[in-house]
């Protein structure tokens, strides 16, 4: 016996009774100098580590993280420092962006010493908060 399509939409049994989640606020503390974990932490710490973790992770690089993750940088590897510069900031605002928890990302300074490039910058979060983000080296 086979079922009669007519008269049946898929739209009828399905029951949306499920809500969306942001992105956690309570995680393990990471120690990017010792490549440790130790402890946990909330809130803004959380935060500004979710940051550094984007800013970080190469875009589009580790199977685990999902296209949106990171900043794509690898294709300034080589390129002239002057060309690299102008265009960083975008891609990291962009790549910071790609989470919900933050409404904007404002750069306060900017240095090149010894072939690296150092970024302070002020992100915004969507409620309201600043967090302030000092002398990251930004790999380029």
């Amino acid at each position: 016996m086979i079922p009669k399509a007519s008269g049946y939409e898929p739209e009828d049994e399905l029951v949306r009774d499920f809500e969306e989640e942001g992105l956690a606020d309570r995680t393990y503390r990471l120690n990017f100098q010792g490549n440790c974990i130790g402890g946990k932490i909330d809130q803004m710490e959380a935060r500004k580590q979710a940051i550094l973790k984007r800013i970080m992770t190469e875009a589009e690089a580790y199977p685990i993280y999902d296209e949106t993750y990171g900043c794509l940088m690898a294709d300034f590897i080589g390129a002239q420092p002057s060309d690299a510069r102008a265009q960083v900031k975008d891609r990291l605002r962009e790549g910071i962006l790609e989470d919900d928890r933050f409404a904007s990302v404002d750069f306060t300074k900017e240095s090149f010493q010894q072939g690296k490039l150092w970024l302070s910058l002020t992100v915004v979060c969507d409620d309201g908060m600043n967090i302030e983000l000092k002398e990251v080296e930004i790999g380029v």
